[in-house]
Parts: C-alpha cells; sequence; structure tokens
C-alpha cells in the first residue's frame, strides 16, 4: 500500500466500498450514476485519489446515505486502519443486503435476534 495515502482518505474510500457493496451496487453502477468510470470508482475506493466535496456529495446522494456517514469515527479508524477484523467478509455483507431487502420490520429484528443468539452460542466440539 502506498504510505502517501493520508488514513482518512483510505477511511473514506473503504466506507464507499462498504455502502456500495452493501446495497449490491457495482463499481460502474456507482459511477454512472455520479459522471465518472468504473476506474475513477477504483481510486476512490483505495484512496489513491481524493474525492472533492461535489463528488462525495454525489456518492452520498447515490448511495443514499449522509455524507457525514462517511467520516464517522474518522480518529478512531484511521488509527485502526491495518486492523484487519474491521473489514467485512463477504458473509457479513451479504448478511447486510439481505436484511436490508426485508420490508417487514418485525421478520428483520426476529432474523437479528437469531443471528445474535446464534454468535452467542458456543460452538459444539471446540475446546
Amino acid at each position: 500500500m502506498n504510505d502517501d495515502i493520508h488514513p482518512v482518505d483510505r477511511l473514506v474510500g473503504r466506507r464507499v466500498r462498504l455502502l456500495r457493496k452493501c446495497q449490491g451496487m457495482s463499481q460502474t453502477e456507482l459511477a454512472n450514476a455520479i459522471g465518472l468510470t468504473f476506474q475513477q470508482v477504483q481510486k476512490y475506493e483505495k484512496g489513491t485519489n481524493r474525492i472533492s466535496a461535489s463528488k462525495l456529495f454525489e456518492i452520498a446522494q447515490a448511495l443514499n446515505v449522509e455524507v457525514a456517514s462517511l467520516f464517522a469515527d474518522a480518529a478512531s479508524d484511521a488509527a485502526n486502519a491495518g486492523d484487519a477484523e474491521a473489514m467485512p467478509t463477504r458473509t457479513n455483507l451479504q448478511i447486510v443486503r439481505t436484511l436490508s431487502q426485508m420490508r417487514n420490520a418485525r421478520v428483520q429484528r426476529k432474523v437479528l435476534e437469531l443471528i445474535s443468539a446464534l454468535a452467542a452460542t458456543p460452538e459444539e466440539g471446540r475446546g
């Protein structure tokens, strides 16, 4: 990784990538929504190119989030940028995407409760 990339640029890029993936949106789809190429979106997501204020605004609109959500906890996240556990897995993204597609809020809460209960249950055979 390039050491010249500012931690906040890297963080914002990762947030854009995470939000895009959670919505099941491709880089090309996001690029088309904001009038860029998918290569530019790739550079934004890696943090190699800084995102201008106007593009941040357009990206937030395309992803249906507040601009501030791209910077949430920037100080602590930038300090822990190398923490591999902070990056969601493909399975985690699939769970988030599927939960967000559920239209019945009660069912969504029950599924979340089930996932939480399963996560709290020790696996058999470990020890």
